[in-house]
C-alpha cells in the first residue's frame, strides 16, 4: 500500500479551515461598517461624514504608498530565501520608509489639508499620517502569522481592532456627546469637546490601531535590523509594479469622491454632501 507523506485531504481541510478564519475579520468588518453609516450619518452632517470619507480615501492612497509591495514580497521570497532572512530585511526596510514618509507628511500636513479643503483642522491629517503608519507597522506581524499558519490569532486581533474602533466611536459620539448636551459638567460629558467633532472618528481609528499594534508586539520584535542592499534591489524589483496595481483599485474604487470635491461647481460643503449620498447609494446597491 502507498503511503503519502501528506493526505490531500487534510491539506485541503486545514486550507478552507485558514480561509475561514482569514476571511471571517473580512467580513465582519464590513458588516459592522454597513451597520455603522446609519448611526455616523445620524450623530454627523452630511458634509461631516463627508469629510471622514474622504480622509479616510487619503489613507487608502497611503497605504500603498508606505507598504509598497512588500507583504507580498515577503510571501514570495520566503519560498525561495530563509524566512528570517526575508522578514528581517521586509520589516526594516518598512521600518526605515515609515519614519521617513511619517515625518516627510506631518511636515506637509497644512498642505495637505488645504488641498481637502480642511485648512483649519491639519491635525485631522496628522492623526490619519499616523494611523497609517501604526497600520503599516503592523502589516509585516500580520502576514507573519499567516506565513505560520496562526489564523485564529489573526483573525482574533482584527476583529477586536474593528470592535474597539465602532465601539470608541459609539462611545464618543453617542454616549458622550449625549450626555455633555445634557449637562456639560456630567461625568462622561468631560471627556467631549465639540470642537473635535469628527475628530472623534480618527481618534477612535488611531487608538485601535494602537491597541492593534502592541498585541502584535511579540511578533513585530522578532525581526532583527537586517538590510542586505542587493537582496533588497532583487524584492523591490518584484514589488514595484504592485503598487502601480495596489493604485489601479484605489483610483477605481475611491477616486470619485476628490474628483466630486475639486469638480463639482458648487460649495466645499455641498461637496462634501454628495460624497456621502454617493456613498449610501453604493451601500445599498
Amino acid at each position: 500500500m502507498l503511503k503519502y507523506p501528506f493526505s490531500p485531504l487534510s491539506s485541503i481541510k486545514k486550507l478552507a479551515g485558514q480561509t475561514i478564519w482569514y476571511g471571517l475579520s473580512s467580513i465582519f468588518g464590513r458588516f459592522l461598517s454597513y451597520l455603522l453609516l446609519p448611526l455616523l450619518t445620524e450623530v454627523l452632517d452630511e458634509t461631516e461624514y463627508g469629510k471622514i470619507s474622504t480622509l479616510f480615501v487619503i489613507a487608502a492612497f497611503l497605504n500603498v504608498i508606505f507598504t509598497y509591495g512588500m507583504e507580498t514580497s515577503y510571501f514570495r521570497f520566503s519560498s525561495l530565501q530563509p524566512e528570517s532572512k526575508v522578514y528581517n530585511t521586509v520589516s526594516s526596510s518598512i521600518l526605515i520608509t515609515t519614519i521617513i514618509l511619517t515625518a516627510l507628511l506631518i511636515l506637509g500636513a497644512g498642505g495637505i489639508a488645504a488641498f481637502l479643503e480642511l485648512p483649519q483642522h491639519p491635525e485631522y491629517i496628522i492623526w490619519v499620517i499616523v494611523i497609517v503608519a501604526l497600520d503599516t507597522l503592523c502589516v509585516m506581524p500580520f502576514a507573519k502569522l499567516r506565513y505560520e499558519g496562526r489564523p485564529r490569532k489573526f483573525a482574533a486581533i482584527k476583529i477586536l481592532n474593528i470592535v474597539i474602533n465602532v465601539g470608541l466611536v459609539i462611545f464618543f459620539l453617542v454616549v458622550c456627546k449625549n450626555d455633555y448636551e445634557k449637562d456639560a459638567n456630567s461625568f462622561f460629558a468631560v471627556i467631549y469637546n465639540p470642537e473635535i467633532g469628527l475628530g472623534y472618528v480618527i481618534i477612535a481609528n488611531l487608538i485601535a490601531s494602537a491597541v492593534t499594534l502592541l498585541l502584535l508586539a511579540k511578533e513585530f520584535f522578532q525581526f532583527r535590523f537586517r538590510l542586505n542592499p542587493d537582496f533588497w534591489k532583487e524584492m523591490m524589483r518584484y514589488s514595484w509594479p504592485l503598487i502601480i496595481v495596489g493604485f489601479g483599485g484605489i483610483i477605481n474604487e475611491t477616486i470619485d469622491r476628490i474628483m466630486l470635491l475639486k469638480l463639482l461647481p458648487v460649495s466645499t460643503e455641498q461637496a462634501y454632501s454628495q460624497t456621502v449620498r454617493m456613498h449610501k447609494g453604493y451601500m445599498q446597491e
